[in-house]
Order: C-alpha cells, then sequence, then structure tokens
C-alpha cells in the first residue's frame, strides 16, 4: 500500500484504523484536559437542579462582575439551554457532577494556583466530570459527518469523513478546551443541508439558532434568506421571519437586556478595525477592506444577473460566505474556526492533498492564535505533571529567536491572504457555472 495525502489510495484496513485512533484520541483527551470556559458554560444550567427556575435570568441578575462572578454570562441563551437538556442525561453517570459544578469558581482558581489531585475527592472524580462534559461533542461530530455526506457526491464521501476525523482544529477546540463550538458547526451544516433540500424556513431556523449558541452564523442569515427567495417579495419575507423567529426565541430572556448585549456582543471581543498606523492594525485594516471589497463584487453580480441559484450549490455558497468572513476576521479565538471546518473539508475533498492543505492550515491558524495557556496552565492541570503543567507556551518557545506577535502577525497575514485568494478562484469558478 502506498501512503497518499489525499487519503484516495488507502484500502479499508487502513481506514479503519484512522477511525479507530482518531476515536480513541479523542476519548484519551477528554477528561484530561480542560479550559475554564468548559466549566463557566455548564455551570449556569446546573442551577436548575439546585431549584432555580430560570437559571439564566438568576445568573444575570446575580452577576456582579466577571472577577467575582460563578457564571460566565458570556454566551447567548442556547447554548445554556443546549447544555441544560444534556445535563439531566449525564446527572445519572455522576452523583457528584452537579455539585462540582456549583464551585466552578473555585475549581477555576485551583487550577491557576496549584494541582486538582484532592480536589472533591481526587482524580478520579475530575476525570470523570470533565469527560463527561465534553460527551455532547461526540454525538455533535456524528452529526456533522452525516451531514457532510450529504452534501458531497459518494466518490468524496470517504475523504470528508476521514479528513473531518483528523482535523486538529476539532480535536483541540472540542475535546481538549471543550467549547461549544461544534454545536454551532453542526446548526450551520445542517441549515445547509435543509437549504439544498428547499425547506427554507427551516433552514433559517437552524441558523438563528445557531447563532443563539455563538454568534458567528450571524453572517449567514441574510445571503441565505436572499438566495432561498425566488422573487424580492420572498427575500423579504424571508428576512422579517429570521429576525421575528430571534426576537421570539429571545423574549424569555429580556429581563436584563445590557447582559443579553453582552452574551452576542462581549467586550472581549476586539474591534472591527483600528484606525492607527502599526503595523497589525494597518494588516487588520487591509484585511477588512479587502474582504468587503470582493464581498461587494460578488453581491453586484449576483444581484445584476437577476437569477436564482440552484439549490444544489448552496453549500460551496455558504463556504464562500464564511471564507470570506474568516478572511477579516479579527477575533483571536482558535475555536471560532471550527464553524468553517466543514466548508474547508468540502472544498477540499475533491482536490489532491486533501489532508496536507488541512493540516498546513490548522499549523498556520495555531500559530497566530495560540500563544498563552495552551501548551501550559490549566489545559494539563488535571494530569498533575509539573513538567507538563508548566510548559512553555508557544510564546515563550519561540522568544530567543524572535517576538511571537511578529509570527501571529505573519502568519495571520498568510491565513487571510490564502483565504481571501480561495474565496475569489472558488467564487469565479461558481459564476461562471452558475450565471
Amino acid at each position: 500500500m502506498h501512503w497518499r495525502w489525499e487519503i484516495g489510495g488507502l484500502n479499508k484496513r487502513m481506514l479503519v484504523f484512522l477511525f479507530a485512533a482518531a476515536i480513541a484520541t479523542r476519548l484519551l483527551a477528554m477528561p484530561i484536559t480542560l479550559h475554564g470556559d468548559l466549566l463557566y458554560i455548564w455551570s449556569i444550567p446546573s442551577l436548575i437542579f439546585n431549584s432555580v427556575s430560570d437559571p439564566y435570568e438568576y445568573a444575570t441578575v446575580n452577576f456582579p462582575t466577571i472577577a467575582d462572578s460563578a457564571w460566565d454570562v458570556y454566551y447567548p441563551p442556547a447554548s445554556f439551554i443546549v447544555n441544560g437538556f444534556w445535563l439531566i442525561f449525564l446527572n445519572f453517570f455522576s452523583s457528584d457532577l452537579i455539585d462540582w459544578l456549583g464551585k466552578t469558581r473555585e475549581l477555576i482558581f485551583s487550577l491557576t494556583e496549584y494541582s486538582l489531585n484532592n480536589y472533591l475527592g481526587g482524580r478520579v472524580v475530575n476525570y470523570l466530570n470533565i469527560g463527561l462534559l465534553k460527551i455532547p461533542n461526540l454525538f455533535y461530530e456524528i452529526l456533522i459527518i452525516i451531514g457532510l455526506a450529504k452534501l458531497v457526491g459518494i466518490p468524496q464521501k470517504h475523504k470528508v469523513i476521514i479528513s473531518w476525523l483528523v482535523n486538529p482544529v476539532v480535536l483541540y477546540s472540542a475535546y481538549m478546551m471543550g467549547q461549544i463550538d461544534l454545536l454551532t458547526a453542526l446548526l450551520v451544516v445542517w441549515a445547509t443541508v435543509m437549504a439544498v433540500k428547499g425547506k427554507r424556513y427551516v433552514s433559517l431556523t437552524l441558523l438563528v439558532i445557531g447563532t443563539m449558541v455563538k454568534v458567528l452564523p450571524v453572517v449567514l442569515i441574510a445571503p441565505m434568506a436572499f438566495l432561498l427567495g425566488k422573487s424580492w417579495k420572498e427575500r423579504v419575507g424571508l428576512m422579517l421571519y429570521s429576525i421575528l423567529i430571534f426576537v421570539i426565541f429571545n423574549l424569555p430572556f429580556t429581563s436584563d437586556l445590557e447582559r443579553l448585549r453582552i452574551a452576542y456582543f462581549p467586550p472581549i471581543m476586539p474591534g472591527l478595525a483600528d484606525l492607527s498606523f502599526r503595523p497589525d492594525a494597518l494588516i487588520m485594516l487591509g484585511k477588512l477592506v479587502a474582504a468587503v471589497g470582493v464581498g461587494l463584487w460578488f453581491m453586484v453580480r449576483v444581484i445584476r444577473s437577476g437569477r436564482n441559484f440552484n439549490p444544489k450549490y448552496f453549500p460551496e455558497i455558504v463556504g464562500l460566505i464564511l471564507l470570506l468572513f474568516f478572511s477579516a476576521y479579527r477575533g483571536a479565538l482558535f475555536n471560532h474556526y471550527v464553524v468553517l471546518m466543514p466548508f474547508l473539508i468540502l472544498f477540499w475533498a475533491k482536490e489532491r492533498r486533501a489532508v496536507l492543505k488541512m493540516m498546513v492550515f490548522s499549523g498556520l491558524l495555531f500559530l497566530t492564535h495560540i500563544y498563552t495557556r495552551p501548551l501550559q496552565g490549566e489545559l494539563f492541570t488535571l494530569l498533575g505533571i509539573d513538567w507538563l503543567t508548566n510548559f512553555p507556551s508557544t510564546r515563550e518557545l519561540i522568544a530567543p529567536w524572535f517576538k511571537y506577535e511578529h509570527l501571529s502577525l505573519m502568519t495571520g497575514a498568510i491565513l487571510s491572504g490564502w483565504m481571501l485568494i480561495e474565496t475569489l478562484i472558488r467564487g469565479n469558478r461558481l459564476f461562471k457555472k452558475i450565471l
């Protein structure tokens, strides 16, 4: 057997081996790695087990400051609702889970100060509970893979599945950090599947719910309302429908509008542009201007054509919108790119060296965004191994050669350029086929 990066030459035995290795890696990473956000996002729904009828409102009312609060309300409401349903199920597997989550702030402080070897009954309890909180991501992955398989032809299905399984961005975000971005990606993928099937209202509803998990899918709602409508009247109606259900879904959480606003647009999110003459600010502004220019060019071409898009092209269109958005994205959060990964895989599954492209892209993303805790501190504290807990960050590893800020700026510019070029090339090809 000859190894090929594009996977097409792998036999069934190797495919089974890769699948088993991917599952084993996830199961190994789940209980022994941790990011503080995992505890924050599960602490609010756990309040319902303490006779709190509306955990989200309770958390917002009792939210003094981030520094002193046991609840991080920096997530939209659907994140906590979905996790609340999961907690009802997960609670059967650990009698200590709810009490353990009730000490969230204490637990997070302990992560930054000392090992958790003797915390709440020892390592076993921590391993079990943290592993349980990451279980939903396994189900999200299965559903994402099923959705992706529906969006490609038979020859590409195995490439899509394996490319997803070996994706380091998903492994790190979902199973090491324990972030909820896989749920956002799942909703966007199935919104695309529904759009292809012509189920317009279901598609837009899934996008709205995705926005209520994490706000990033909001960039897809207006374009999809436009594409799904066959006339301007229908397009306006679909957009109004999206706004209406967003308002209706958020009505139960409007007791504190300021906290709701912060949940969707937290102050930790950087501004779109820094109007200064620093090199990083100029590059960020250039990325934004380039993305807006390309987006306007595409929009004008679509509107001037006056044609309706064939639904079979919707996966490619969604991928192009996300590529364009992330080419200008200023946020410095690695896990946000999880929502982009399914569509990069759909693009690259039709090409040679699909896995190689995925690894290079992920490596650049790593160097651009990961520089503090991911290789040190709380991520590996649960193991109680001093040398691993104190392993230097990327910033510290490269310090003898050059500043991390320069590396981040360079790799970020390369990534943005890559995504913008892919958007232009693929968008032009798409227009030649359908306009």
